[in-house]
Order: C-alpha cells, then structure tokens, then sequence
C-alpha cells in the first residue's frame, strides 16, 4: 500500500537520530504525564487492564502507556530505539527491539496494544500493521492515535500523508470498532488534526 519513496530511505537514520535528540534534550524533562491524556483520550481507566498482556508499539524512553496502567500481567514496550532507550532507564518493563520487521513478542500473545503517536512517523507503515496483527490475539484490542498530513506538511519524521480513507486501507484486516478525527490535538499539544480509532483483531478468542 505504502511505497517507500528513496528520500525517506534515505532520511531513515536521520529521522532515527531526530528522535533521539528529542527525548534527550525535551521528552525525558517533560516526563510522561502525556499519556494519561492518551487514557482520557480512549476513556480508559488505568485499572481495567489487569491481568492483561499489554504492549505498546512504538513505546519510547518511558515505555509508552504501559507505566500508566496498573495490574497488567506482561507488559512489552516496542520500539526501534529499544537499545538506546533502555540505556535511559526510564521505563517500568524492557523495551523490546523492532528490528527487521519483527520484534520477539509471542505471536498472538497481547490482549491489548496501544500505538499512539508512531506510525506517522515511520517509513515501513505497513509492516507495522503487520506485526500488530502478528503479536495480538484474535478479539484484542488495538488502540492507535496518528496525526493527518498533506503532502506539503511531509518531513523525514513523517514521510506519508495519511487521511482517514488511508487508515481505514490499511487497517482493513482489523474491525474498527470507532474512528475520531479533531482538531487541535490537544493529547500532544499541537496544531495538527489527529485521528483515533479502536480496532478489533477479528477470530475467535479461545
């Protein structure tokens, strides 16, 4: 669905190296707060996962929601970055390494997973959708937040533009249980619109 084109191949490890520069000189003194807005986002509550498997696709330095959430049985933060962010120290479970398309979660092991403010920035959009699919168990839950681009707003650490006819594409192996769009984005405190959708893995949970 996605074709890489060859400046975003190209702006790949600057992009990764952006990101690092980010928490280290913004992200880790503004903490992570940030996520509990994420939880009202979803209207969630921070005990209704307990005893779940969790993880969170694109976690950071603080592993993402998963520090927020109280109970929960595993919890498997996932990002790229994973060697440099677990040298941080900041997050309550290891962060697991994507590499390659594939990171070492169990397939069909997560209840729940939560991609929030990630697959925007990635080059590889589908193969995220892939191993979302791949780690979550038939009736999972899927928690995904992304922000809408045009073409004109694309940079090296948002190489696509998305809308919501794109997310729908390429979620299509998911059923979507809701879809918002609205702008601000008040979870980030920014000025781009965002959309957020619950999805449901499709199967039978036993």
């Amino acid at each position: 669905m996605f074709i890489v084109p060859e400046w975003v191949r190209a702006g790949e490890i600057s992009a990764k190296e952006t990101e690092l520069r980010y928490w280290k000189k913004t992200g880790l003194v503004k903490g992570s707060d940030i996520y509990d807005n994420y939880l009202r986002l979803f209207k969630l509550d921070k005990n209704q996962f307990k005893d779940q498997v969790v993880a969170d696709f694109g976690a950071g330095p603080f592993g993402g929601i998963l520090g927020r959430l109280d109970g929960i049985r595993e919890g498997y933060p996932i990002d790229v970055l994973a060697n440099e962010y677990n040298k941080m120290a900041r997050s309550k479970f290891p962060i697991v390494p994507f590499y390659e398309g594939r990171s070492t979660v169990v397939s069909a092991s997560c209840d729940a997973i939560f991609c929030t403010n990630m697959i925007d920035h990635t080059p590889y959009p589908d193969m995220i959708v892939a191993e979302l699919s791949r780690i979550l168990r038939p009736r999972g839950r899927l928690f995904v937040h992304l922000h809408l681009r045009k073409r004109y707003e694309l940079n090296k650490v948002h190489p696509f533009p998305w809308s919501e006819k794109k997310f729908r594409k390429a979620f299509k192996n998911f059923h979507i249980t809701s879809l918002m769009t609205e702008f601000p984005d008040w979870v980030n405190g920014n000025e781009l619109h965002m959309l957020w959708a619950e999805c449901e893995k499709p199967g039978s949970k036993y």
